[in-house]
């Protein structure tokens, strides 16, 4: 898995920046990241690599909260700039959120029998 975010995360998820080396410059070298900040999200879906700078400025922020931030309005940082990963994991997060919403609205309530 860990060569397959490497092959397509090849440059930032979030802001597009090219990696260097951390030994030119460490804002810009590469670092995991989870997209959705849940350490038990483990697979290549919610895995990615991103610069150094985004990491730190996104930290545990949801990914909802850091778009809004100076950090991403400064870079140009939407939802419709980031890489495809980081936009599928924000229609998942969405798709669940509608489907709880959903799934509260269309549930019977039971009526009081007695």
């Amino acid at each position: 898995a860990e060569k397959e975010v490497r092959a397509r995360d090849t440059v930032c998820v979030y802001c597009g920046n090219e990696f260097t080396s951390v030994k030119v410059v460490r804002k810009s070298a590469a670092g995991w990241e989870h997209i959705i900040n849940d350490a038990g999200i483990i697979t290549r879906e919610n895995i990615a690599l991103c610069c150094w700078g985004c990491n730190a400025s996104k930290g545990r922020k949801p990914l909802s909260v850091w778009l809004q931030t100076q950090h991403c309005i400064d870079r140009g940082i939407t939802p419709e700039t980031v890489a495809p990963v980081v936009k599928q994991a924000i229609e998942r997060a969405c798709s669940t959120a509608l489907n709880k919403v959903m799934h509260s609205v269309t549930q019977p309530r039971r009526a009081n029998m007695d």
